[in-house]
């Protein structure tokens, strides 16, 4: 699963929290991204935990901090409240190639030379 889907998928898990209201709070959202977000790229198979010699708790921790960093850097630019999916999903884009290049960048010793581990657009 490439982590494009991974922030759909995501926004799916968190849509059922505010789908009788059709909007959800900015501090919901991060809150449910903060959940949601380290599992999904951590999931066996991901390109985060195939590429990278790291074991499911080890994964999370460093997707947890990478998540949180970027949450930090674009969370005063987000709208106080997510009005529809698409906004939601748009800004988990933004934040999730932001943490996949975190956890990218903090994690090259662990990384594996394996050909889709070399291929730049494998996660992006």
């Amino acid at each position: 699963m490439r982590p494009g889907s991974l922030f759909v998928l995501a926004w799916l898990l968190i849509v059922p929290a505010a789908a009788a209201a059709q909007s959800m709070e900015r501090s919901q959202w991060v809150s449910k991204m903060r959940e949601v977000m380290p599992a999904a790229f951590c999931k066996d198979g991901t390109y985060f935990r195939t590429c990278f010699s790291v074991d499911t708790e080890g994964c999370r921790a460093a997707a947890s901090a990478a998540m949180d960093a970027c949450l930090q850097r674009y969370e005063a630019q987000m709208p106080t409240t997510f009005r529809n999916p698409e906004e939601g999903g748009r800004w988990g884009r933004v934040v999730g190639a932001c943490a996949g290049t975190q956890f990218e960048s903090g994690n090259r010793k662990l990384k594996r030379s394996l050909a889709r581990c070399n291929d730049p657009k494998a996660w992006q």
